[in-house]
């Protein structure tokens, strides 16, 4: 499980980490204008399609350009945080995850 929190450079950084932000992160091309082709971008690009093609060869996303990554469990939801540092923390969204398994359908 991973969770970009890096915002997005365009539109001068107004709308934060959009959805689809990924995309261009995991095919290593920080030219797409959502990712905006700064120094960051291009460093996280690195990172992100890094952890993609070790998951791709090895079924496990850790590489030498992120801290520990542990298996997701719904114990402790170990979630990369992809940011200008990466992080893992545990259920990061758990109080909006608590919100909506809690809510009448």
């Amino acid at each position: 499980m991973y969770l970009v929190e890096w915002p997005s450079p365009a539109f001068e950084g107004r709308f934060g980490a959009v959805h689809g932000t990924d995309l261009g992160l995991a095919l290593a091309d920080p030219r797409i204008p959502i990712e905006g082709n700064t120094p960051t971008a291009r460093k996280l690009a690195k990172i992100v399609e890094s952890c993609y093609a070790a998951f791709a060869r090895t079924g496990n996303p850790n590489c030498d350009l992120v801290p520990k990554w542990p298996p997701y469990d719904r114990a402790s939801r170990a979630t990369m945080i992809y940011e200008q540092e990466c992080r893992v923390e545990n259920d990061p969204t758990g109080v909006l995850r608590s919100f909506w398994e809690g809510a009448d359908a």
